[in-house]
């Protein structure tokens, strides 16, 4: 009896189990990367907007109505979708590291061969 085969099996499942996990990583980080890119742009939308079409009437002494009220949201709602946006792409890149890590303990070349 080989007692061998059990180890080669259970490691063998383990790296087909880390190779899965590392996958899912990859692809949920590219959806992360694709909100944050959407967050980031929506952010630039936002704040070129308010320059370049609220800026010019804007009264700073009267900011709770009007013009300059309306830049104010609309650059507060850019910044939070700015750090939004921030954030997808921090997590997405540690779901790319976290993915990349697996696939290397996952790899079969990495194993030393016994001579």
């Amino acid at each position: 009896m080989r007692t061998g085969h059990i180890e080669e099996a259970t490691t063998t499942r383990a790296a087909v189990r880390r190779a899965r996990v590392a996958r899912w990583c990859v692809t949920a980080a590219v959806v992360l990367i694709a909100i944050g890119v959407w967050n980031v742009g929506v952010w630039v939308n936002h704040w070129y907007i308010a320059e370049n079409f609220f800026r010019p009437y804007g009264d700073y002494a009267a900011a709770k109505s009007g013009p300059t009220w309306d830049m104010w949201v609309l650059l507060q709602t850019g910044n939070v979708a700015l750090v939004q946006g921030v954030v997808s792409l921090l997590v997405a890149s540690a779901l790319v590291i976290a993915g990349v890590l697996l696939r290397r303990t996952a790899s079969p070349r990495r194993r030393t061969r016994s001579a």
